[in-house]
């Protein structure tokens, strides 16, 4: 392997790792994920559920596996638009700059 693959093989776990772990996350608390979930006012909380778990640990796998690359970073991204005009952070999930 030359850098190059080191470099993506190291890209790939750095972004799909987190993913991965917070879908794991997810699925271990179904009940408090689903409350929280329905807490914000999002319709159809076990659907967003399964929407949600779906797109970190299936995302975070394939992104992992260098499965189509591009695609599944396209495919996770569309996790935080289906958050867009929600107030779904607590202040301690922010990072202050």
């Amino acid at each position: 392997m030359d850098s190059t693959s080191y470099l993506s093989l190291t890209g790939r776990l750095l972004i799909g790792l987190p993913l991965a772990m917070s879908g794991l996350g997810k699925l271990a608390a179904y009940g408090p994920t689903t409350a929280m979930i329905a807490a914000v006012g999002l319709p159809v909380p076990t659907l967003a559920y399964a929407v949600a778990v779906a797109l970190e640990l299936g995302g975070g796998l394939l992104l992992i596996a260098g499965y189509k690359a591009p695609g599944t970073v396209d495919f996770t991204d569309a996790l935080p638009l289906s958050t867009v005009g929600k107030d779904v952070y607590t202040p301690c999930q922010v990072i202050p700059y």
